[in-house]
């Protein structure tokens, strides 16, 4: 990934590092973490699902319908478009623990079946657009007019309390295992570990920091990625 990373920073002049392309990155590709994220639990059981890019379709074209062409409150369709999400995965879910039909068949199964709900809710269109609310979770910023010494403060306080949760995560992972009589690395790896973490943290946090701050859709992806993580 670093690899990736600056061989396409260097083919491109550096337009890979500008702020602003840091920003878009995380805010066209958030979508695919959320669904990684998910996606983990299902691979981690041996299991996999196939459905998870019709799913979406299917949950974006919902709230579409709702919003846009019946106005409900964005609120209400939020909800609604979870409870729908929901019950897609029971309703798989039921298939595969109670009757044990392989995953692979079953999400295959669903797949076509939503992508296919997909078009008879939209109808072959495209809906626009979509509430202000729903627009800000998407490409808003929070507290994007806070900043200090021309950086969003946002930005440097989650990078400080990052960084201090981050050392002393594995400070006690490292205590545990020595507790335990588990091997554990020298302090010297632990240290460089921690430094070249938080080195890739600041770059991307200061980047996002220098243009317009913490995109909202980040800030909640960020949330999310914690509670899985404690899970």
């Amino acid at each position: 990934l670093v690899f990736i990373i600056l061989f396409f920073g260097i083919v491109t002049g550096g337009i890979m590092f500008r702020p602003m392309n840091v920003s878009n990155l995380f805010m066209q590709n958030s979508y695919v973490i959320f669904l990684a994220i998910g996606m983990f639990f299902c691979i981690l059981t041996g299991n996999v699902d196939l459905s998870v890019g019709s799913v979406v379709a299917v949950a974006g074209a919902l709230m579409g319908f709702m919003t846009i062409m019946h106005n409900v409150p964005t609120p209400v369709a939020v909800v609604i478009t979870l409870i729908f999400g929901l019950c897609i995965g029971v309703f798989q879910g039921s298939f595969i623990a109670f009757l044990n039909v392989p995953p692979f068949i079953v999400t295959l199964a669903g797949m076509l079946i939503f992508r296919g709900l997909t078009q008879v809710i939209l109808q072959g269109q495209s809906l626009s657009p979509f509430s202000d609310g729903l627009q800000y979770f998407a490409s808003g910023f929070l507290l994007k007019d806070v900043s200090v010494g021309g950086m969003n403060l946002v930005c440097v306080l989650l990078l400080i309390l990052a960084a201090a949760a981050l050392v002393f995560s594995e400070l006690k992972k490292r205590k545990n295992r020595i507790a335990y009589g588990f091997d554990v690395p020298p302090m010297t790896f632990l240290a460089v570990k921690l430094a070249a973490i938080i080195l890739a943290m600041a770059a991307v946090l200061l980047s996002l920091g220098a243009y317009r701050g913490m995109p909202f859709v980040l800030f909640v992806l960020i949330i999310v990625t914690i509670i899985y993580t404690f899970i």
